[in-house]
C-alpha cells in the first residue's frame, strides 16, 4: 500500500504569469448572510471538509488547469464556488483550524496563538500550544455530527485528537515523534552545529574509516568504510530507546574505479543485521519495535544519503525521526483488530509503513537541502492518502463526515513563497540556507525552481483532495479551506529584547513564551512584598506578540501590583510603538499594538479571550516578524520564510480561499465567507446541529435551493432575576495544582444589549428575544428595592419579544405581578396554563394581562410562540400569592395551543416555559421539562427555565429542547430554517454563548439608568435596619482575618438567617461568600452614619458582607450527601479555603489529619438553647434532611455536590440576612440587638486544628 513519489520540479513557471492570472472563482463577491443552526432533518450525502492551510489563490489559480486536476474540477461549471475566506486574528494555522472547527472565533474556541499562555497557570513559565490535547474550549463539528449518529473519519486534520470528548470514529494524527532527526556527515556544515541545536535536530560530525570486522557484508571493489552513529531518543528511559548502528560504505560497481555508491546501515557489524541498504540520493524505510508501555508495538523512520561522493570527500547520510502514527478509534470494540486497546494504530502504522512527516526543522537547521525536504513531505503526503483508504476500502468505514487535511502546502509556501517577495534594493534571495564555502547541498538557485518546489505541495494537496472525493463519491459536498494571512518576512524581531532595552525586563527572553530570568535583590527579604519574579513574558506566532503581565492575584505569583499594571502596560505599548529599525528608520516595524481590551473586533474577527489573551497585544508590518534566534540586538535579518499572523489588510495575495462542490450546491456560485461559517454550512449539509458554541453563518448563497429559505432567529436568556449589574465566572479550568482560574466580569443588561445587537446582526431579519418567567422576583436591591420595574424597563431597552410566567412572578402577589408589573412592559406575558382558580369565574373586563400565546409573522414565515408556567408554583409561593389563579398540567394545554396554532397557520410552533432539567447532561437532561417536552406534539423548539441548567437536545419526537444558566451569564441563539416553496420546517439548531463584559461597550443609555439606580437606591442603603450588642466581624474564632478556618459570629448569623427563614431542617453556607464585617465601623462608611448609636447594621452593610447577588435555595438531601457537603467544607484545612463551612441547626466534628472526604466522624442537632446537645445525626443515605444553602455552593461551586438541579430557588440570600437582622424573620425577635455567641458547631480533632 506505501508509495514513494519523487519530486519532478517541472512546470517551472515566470513570476509574471504567477501574479498576472487571477482566481477565476474568487472574482466575484456575495456577502455571507446568517449564523449558525443546531438540530433538525437528516441529510443522507456525506461531506468532506478539506484544510489545506498557505495555499495562495494567485498561485493555485496558476497551478490549477496543468497539475490541480481535482482543484480545476470543483472550480468548473457543475458546481463550484470560491471567494476569500477571511480568517481569525492572528491569523496563523494554530488559530484558524480550531476557528473552522468550532464554527467560533478564538475568544470563544481559547487558541489564541501558535503559542500561548494560559493566564493563572501553577508556573508563570508555562505555555500552551496549539495542539495541545484538550485545549480547544468549544464544542466542534465532528462531535456535533457524531452526537447525531454520524459516522466521522478524521485524518491529518490538526487538533482533532485532542478534543475533549474524543470523537468516536477513526481518527488519524501526525506522526508521534520519539527520536532527533539528524545527519551523519564527514565535512563541515554552515553554522554547525549551533544551528542545528537551536532547531533540535542532530549533527554529528566523523571521518569515515576502513570498515574491519564486518561478517555477512556486501562485496565492495573499492577499500569498504565504516563509521557508526546514534539516533538520540527524546526520552531514552521510555517506549524509544537511544538506538545505535553501524554504517558500512562499500564500492558496488565493479568498474575498476573508486566509486563508492551504496551505504549499509545495521545494528551491528554484520550484513544478516540489516537495517536498510540504499543507493546514492535514495530513500529507505526502517521498522523498529518499541518497548516500555507500548512493548511490541511498530515504530520506524526513513533514510536518505544526501550526498555520496565516489571518493567519499563528501558523505551525509540523513535521517527522520524514529516515528509513530498515532491513531484512535474509540467505536471500534467490536472489531477483531481492536481487540488490543492500542490495536487500529497498530494496524494502521502497518498498513502504512514507517512513518515520515512534513518536517521544517531540518530545512532551517540547514542540514538538509530543498530537494529533501519536498520530497519529505511528498511520502508523508501519499501516507494521508494511504492512511485514508485503509480505513476506507480496506476496513469497510463509509465515512458521513470526512475532515481531511495537510500541513505539506503551508510548509512549502512558509519555506519558498517568502523568497519570491522585492527587497528593496537588495533584491531577491535565492533560497533560505545559501550554500556554504564548501558548495553544500542541492539549493534551489532561481525563482522558477522555487515556484516548483510550491507546486509540489500544491499537487499532493491536490492528489489528497481527489482521493477524499473519490472515497465519498459524487453525492458528496465538499468543502476546501485554505486558510490564508501568510506574508514574506526577511526581518527578526526579538520581542524580549525589545522590552529588555525599554527597561521592562532584566534581559532578553531565553525562548518563546519563557519569561527573562531575574535577579534577586540583595538583603533580606520583605514579607510583606509580592513575590519575587519576572515582570511580563511574550509569547508569539510569527507577526503576533501576546504580552502577557505577571499580576498578583490573577497569577500563582505575581510580581507585579494591581497599582503598577495599567503603567506597566502603558510602557509596554511605548516600547513597541517607538521600535524602529535601525538600518531603515522610516520604515513601519510595528502596524498595530492593542491593549487587550481592544480585540474585540479585529477585522470582524473576536480576538478577546479573557484569560488567553495578551494583556498586550503586538502585531508587526511584513517582512519583519517575531524570531528569538536573533540575539542582542532588538532587529536584525533573518531567514526569508513567509509566516503567519498578520493582519489581514494588506496586500500580498496572501488572503484565504474556499472552495465547494456537490449537487446540494449551487453551480457557479462565488461568495465570501468567514472561517466561522464554515463548520454550520456544513453541520447544514449533513442535517445535524451545529457545534454548540458556533458563531458563525450558514452561507445560504451556496445552497442550491438557498433563495427558498428563510432562518428564524431566536436568542433566550433564562431565569434572570433582575441581574441588572454584572456577574463573574472563570474563563479557563486550569487543572494543576497551583493554578489560579481568575474570574472576570460577565452578563449584566448594559452588557447583554451589544451582545445581543452583535447577533442580531447575523440573522436575516427579525430576530425573538425571550425568557421563561422569574425575569423578576428574587432580584438585587438595584430592581428589588423599586418593586422590580427597572427590570421590567430593562427588559423593554433590551427589546423583549415575549416573557412567560414563573413562580417568583408571584412572590408578592398576582395582583402585583399584573396590576403593576405587566402594564410597563412592552412585551406580553405568555401562559396557556394559567388558568382562573375556579371554573366558573367571572372575566376581569379589558384586556387580558396575559396570553397563552402570539402568532407571529417573520420575513414571511409564520410563527406560533406559546407559554407555560412551572405546576409547582404554589409550592414555591407565599399561600394566596396566586390567587385568583391556578395551574393546570401543561402537556394537554401545550398541544392544544399548537394544534390551534397550526390551524391558524403557523409553520413554527416555539414553547417556551418555566420548567428545566434537574440532571443528565447538556446532551441528555432529565427532569421534569424533558417529561413535558417528550409527551408533545406539533412542537419544535421548546425553552426551558427554572434550574440554571444548560441544555441543548433533540428529544426523540424531534422537539428540540434548551435551556441556559440563569441571570444572562449564557445566552442561546436557536435558528430555524423554513422552506417557503414546501412550508417545510428543514433545520433547526441552537448555539450557546457566554456574554464577557471585556473589550465590549455598555449600551450607554442603559448604563446611565443603571447609574442613577445606583444613586436613589444610595439611601435605601443607609437605612439602618438593626444593630448588635457586640461587633461582629468577618473573622472567624480562630482569628483568621478572612474567616475561613473556624466558626464565626458572621457565619452563624448568615446560616441561622437561612434556616429560620425557610423552615428547613440545617443550613450551610460557604466562608467565601462572607467579605466583610457585618457591624458597621465606628467612624462610618458609605452606607454606614456616624451617628446612628453604637454597632449599626444598615442594608448597605449587609450587602457589603454579601456582595455577589447570591440566591438562598432548598433541597433535600440524604443524610449522605449531607455528610459530603460537609467533608467538601474541610476538606482543605488547615488551609484556608473559601470553601469552609458555616452552618446552623447542627454541630459536627472533623479530624484533620485523616484524608479529605473522610474527614467528619458525626454530627449533632443543635438544641432549642443553640447548644450541640441534640440528637446525633444520621449521615449515610437513609436518612433524609431539608437544607438551605446559597446558588453557589449548590451548583457545585468550592467544590461541594451539586445539587442545583433539584433544588429550589428562593430569595437573594442579602435579603434574607436583611430581614433576620431587622427581626422580621421567623423565630427572630422584633427590635432586638443581634447578639450572636460562638457555639462549638465547628469542632476540629488532631495534630493541625487551628486555636480559638
Amino acid at each position: 500500500m506505501f508509495r514513494t513519489r519523487i519530486p519532478s520540479f517541472v512546470a517551472v513557471l515566470s513570476l509574471a504569469l504567477l501574479l498576472g492570472t487571477p482566481f477565476p472563482a474568487l472574482t466575484g463577491v456575495v456577502r455571507a448572510q446568517g449564523a449558525t443552526p443546531v438540530a433538525g432533518n437528516s441529510g443522507d450525502a456525506p461531506v468532506l471538509l478539506f484544510a489545506a492551510p498557505g495555499m495562495r489563490p494567485d498561485v493555485v489559480a496558476t497551478f490549477a488547469n496543468d497539475s490541480l486536476p481535482a482543484i480545476a474540477a470543483m472550480m468548473g461549471d457543475r458546481a463550484s464556488v470560491g471567494g476569500e475566506l477571511t480568517g481569525p486574528f492572528p491569523g496563523s494555522s494554530g488559530t484558524t483550524l480550531p476557528t473552522i472547527l468550532t464554527g467560533t472565533w478564538p475568544a470563544e474556541h481559547g487558541v489564541v496563538g501558535d503559542t500561548f499562555y494560559r493566564t493563572g497557570a501553577p508556573d508563570f513559565a508555562d505555555f500552551a500550544t496549539s495542539t495541545d490535547p484538550g485545549l480547544i474550549q468549544a464544542d466542534s463539528l465532528p462531535q456535533a455530527a457524531e452526537r447525531a449518529g454520524k459516522t466521522v473519519v478524521a485524518v491529518n486534520w490538526e487538533g482533532v485528537s485532542g478534543l475533549d470528548p474524543g470523537i468516536a470514529g477513526p481518527v488519524v494524527g501526525e506522526p508521534v515523534v520519539m527520536s532527533q532527526s539528524g545527519v551523519l556527515v564527514n565535512f563541515d556544515l554552515t553554522d554547525q552545529p549551533s544551528n542545528a541545536d537551536r532547531h533540535g535536530v542532530g549533527y554529528d560530525r566523523v571521518d569515515l574509516r576502513p570498515a574491519e570486522g564486518w561478517t555477512e557484508a556486501p562485496e565492495s571493489f573499492s577499500p569498504a568504510q565504516e563509521t557508526d552513529f546514534t539516533i538520540r531518543s527524546l526520552d531514552a528511559s521510555g517506549p524509544n530507546p537511544d538506538r545505535d548502528f553501524a554504517i558500512y560504505v562499500y564500492d558496488s560497481t565493479d568498474d575498476a574505479a573508486e566509486n563508492y555508491d551504496r551505504v549499509l546501515v545495521a545494528t551491528e557489524k554484520n550484513g544478516a543485521a540489516l537495517v536498510v541498504d540504499m543507493a546514492s540520493g535514495a530513500w529507505a524505510s526502517a521498522t523498529v519495535t518499541l518497548g516500555g508501555e507500548r512493548d511490541g508495538q511498530t515504530a520506524g523512520f526513513r533514510m536518505k544519503p544526501i550526498d555520496l561522493a565516489p571518493d567519499l570527500s563528501r558523505f551525509r547520510l540523513y535521517h527522520t525521526p524514529v516515528s509513530r502514527i498515532s491513531a484512535s478509534w474509540a467505536a471500534c470494540a467490536e472489531r477483531e483488530i481492536c481487540a488490543d486497546p492500542d490495536g487500529f494504530e497498530e494496524s494502521l502504522n502497518l498498513a502504512v509503513g514507517a512513518p515520515i512527516a512534513v518536517d521544517t526543522a531540518p530545512l532551517e537547521a540547514g542540514i538538509i537541502d530543498a530537494g529533501t525536504f519536498v520530497a519529505q513531505g511528498i511520502t508523508s503526503s501519499w501516507q494521508t492518502v494511504d492512511a485514508l483508504r485503509y480505513i476506507v476500502e480496506d476496513l469497510g468505514v463509509q465515512p458521513d463526515l470526512l475532515l481531511l487535511g495537510t500541513t505539506f502546502p503551508e510548509a512549502v509556501s512558509e519555506q519558498f513563497l517568502g523568497l519570491l517577495a522585492e527587497r528593496g534594493g537588495e533584491g531577491d534571495v535565492a533560497t533560505p540556507f545559501a550554500s556554504g564555502a564548501e558548495g553544500s547541498g542541492v539549493v534551489a538557485v532561481d525563482r522558477e525552481e522555487l515556484l516548483a518546489l510550491v507546486q509540489e505541495g500544491y499537487v499532493m494537496a491536490d492528489e489528497i483532495l481527489a482521493a477524499g472525493r473519490d472515497l465519498l463519491g459524487d453525492e458528496a459536498s465538499t468543502l476546501m479551506v485554505s486558510p490564508g494571512e501568510f506574508a514574506p518576512s526577511w526581518l527578526g524581531v526579538n520581542a524580549g529584547q525589545v522590552l529588555a532595552d525599554a527597561g521592562i525586563a532584566e534581559s532578553a527572553q531565553p525562548a518563546n513564551c519563557v519569561p527573562s530570568p531575574v535577579s534577586e535583590p540583595p538583603g533580606t527579604p520583605d514579607p510583606e512584598a509580592l513575590p519575587f519574579g519576572p515582570a511580563v513574558k511574550v509569547c508569539w506566532s510569527g507577526g503576533t506578540a501576546h504580552v502577557y503581565v505577571n499580576l498578583e492575584g490573577r497569577e500563582a505569583a505575581g510580581s507585579v501590583a494591581e497599582d503598577a499594571y495599567e503603567p506597566l502596560r502603558d510602557a509596554i505599548v511605548a516600547a513597541f510603538e517607538t521600535l524602529r529599525d535601525p538600518a531603515t528608520p522610516d520604515a513601519a516595524v510595528v502596524a498595530e499594538v492593542f491593549r487587550k481590551e481592544e480585540l474585540r473586533d479585529v477585522a470582524g474577527a473576536d480576538a478577546l479571550h479573557p484569560s488567553r489573551t495578551g494583556d498586550v497585544v503586538v502585531t508587526l508590518a511584513p517582512p519583519y516578524r517575531f524570531d528569538d534566534t536573533i540575539e542582542g540586538v532588538a532587529i536584525a535579518k533573518a531567514s526569508p520564510v513567509a509566516m503567519g499572523g498578520y493582519l489581514a489588510d494588506r496586500d500580498f495575495g496572501a488572503e484565504g480561499f474556499l472552495l465547494a462542490a456537490g449537487p446540494e450546491l449551487t453551480p457557479g456560485a462565488q461568495i465570501s465567507a468567514r472561517a466561522i461559517d464554515v463548520a454550520p454550512t456544513a453541520a447544514f449539509l449533513l442535517g445535524v446541529p451545529g457545534p454548540f458554541n458556533a458563531g458563525g453563518s450558514i452561507l445560504y448563497d451556496l445552497l442550491a435551493n438557498g433563495s427558498s429559505l428563510r432562518e428564524v432567529t431566536l436568542l433566550d436568556i433564562s431565569d434572570f432575576h433582575g441581574q441588572l449589574p454584572p456577574l463573574s465566572a472563570a474563563a479557563d479550568d486550569i487543572d494543576a495544582e497551583g493554578a489560579v482560574n481568575s474570574s472576570f466580569d460577565v452578563g449584566g443588561v448594559a452588557f447583554l444589549a451589544p451582545w445581543f445587537d452583535r447577533y442580531r446582526g447575523e440573522a436575516q431579519g427579525d430576530v425573538l428575544l425571550v425568557t421563561a418567567g422569574d425575569a423578576v422576583g428574587a432580584t438585587p436591591p438595584i430592581s428589588s428595592v423599586f418593586g422590580d420595574l427597572p427590570t421590567i424597563e430593562a427588559m423593554n431597552a433590551l427589546g423583549f419579544s415575549a416573557d412567560a410566567l414563573g413562580n417568583h412572578n408571584f412572590d408578592v402577589n398576582a395582583a402585583n405581578m399584573f396590576e403593576n408589573l405587566a402594564p410597563v412592559a412592552d412585551f406580553p406575558y405568555l401562559s396557556v396554563n394559567l388558568v382562573p382558580a375556579r371554573d366558573d369565574a367571572t372575566p376581569v373586563p379589558g384586556d387580558p394581562p396575559y396570553l397563552p400565546s402570539l402568532l407571529l409573522d417573520r420575513d414571511g414565515v409564520s410563527i406560533g410562540l406559546i407559554g407555560f408556567s412551572n405546576p409547582d408554583i404554589p409550592q414555591l409561593t407565599r399561600p394566596g400569592a396566586l390567587d385568583p389563579y391556578r395551574v393546570i398540567d401543561p402537556v394537554a394545554t401545550v398541544n392544544a395551543e399548537a394544534a390551534r396554532l397550526r390551524e391558524q397557520g403557523a409553520e413554527v410552533v416555539i414553547a417556551m416555559g418555566h420548567m428545566g432539567a434537574t440532571g443528565g447532561t447538556m446532551t441528555e437532561p432529565t427532569g421534569p421539562v424533558v417529561e413535558v417536552v417528550e409527551q408533545l406534539q406539533g412542537v419544535d423548539v421548546v425553552v426551558g427555565d427554572h434550574t440554571d441548567f444548560q441544555v441543548s437536545a433533540v428529544r426523540p419526537n424531534g422537539t428540540l429542547l434548551v435551556e441556559n444558566r440563569s441571570k444572562g451569564v449564557m445566552f442561546t441563539r436557536v435558528r430555524l430554517v423554513v422552506d417557503t416553496e414546501s412550508g417545510e420546517l428543514v433545520y433547526r439548531t441552537a448555539d450557546h454563548h457566554r456574554p464577557w463584559n471585556i473589550g465590549v461597550t455598555p449600551d450607554p443609555e442603559i448604563s446611565a439608568t443603571l447609574e442613577q439606580l445606583a444613586v436613589d437606591l444610595a439611601p435605601t442603603l443607609g437605612q439602618v435596619i438593626g444593630s448588635a450588642v457586640q461587633a461582629i466581624p468577618r473573622s472567624d474564632s480562630c482569628g483568621m482575618e478572612t474567616g475561613r478556618t473556624c466558626e464565626s459570629l458572621i457565619g452563624d448569623i448568615v446560616a441561622d438567617a437561612l434556616r429560620t427563614t425557610y423552615g428547613v431542617d440545617f443550613a450551610i453556607t460557604n466562608s467565601g461568600g462572607i467579605r466583610a464585617d457585618l457591624t458597621c465601623p465606628p467612624e462610618g462608611s458609605d452606607f454606614c452614619p456616624t451617628d446612628a448609636g453604637p454597632l449599626p447594621i444598615t442594608e448597605g452593610q449587609v450587602l457589603t458582607v454579601l456582595p455577589f447577588g447570591n440566591v438562598a435555595v432548598t433541597v433535600e438531601v440524604s443524610g449522605a450527601e449531607l455528610k459530603a457537603m460537609l467533608e467538601a467544607g474541610v476538606a482543605a484545612m488547615p488551609e484556608a479555603s473559601g470553601a469552609f463551612p458555616q452552618v446552623s441547626g447542627l454541630c459536627f466534628t472533623y479530624d484533620i489529619g485523616a484524608e479529605p472526604g473522610n474527614r467528619v466522624t458525626g454530627a449533632v442537632r443543635q438544641a432549642a438553647d443553640g447548644s450541640c446537645a441534640g440528637q446525633a445525626i444520621d449521615l449515610t443515605e437513609a436518612a433524609t434532611y431539608t437544607i438551605a444553602t446559597n446558588d453557589f455552593t449548590a451548583s457545585g461551586g468550592d467544590g461541594y455536590p451539586d445539587l442545583f438541579s433539584r433544588a429550589n430557588s428562593r430569595d437573594i440570600l442579602a435579603a434574607d440576612v436583611s430581614t433576620y437582622v431587622a427581626g422580621e424573620a421567623p423565630l427572630a425577635l422584633p427590635g432586638e440587638p443581634l447578639d450572636p455567641q460562638i457555639e462549638g458547631r465547628i469542632v476540629c480533632e488532631g495534630e493541625g486544628c487551628p486555636i480559638p
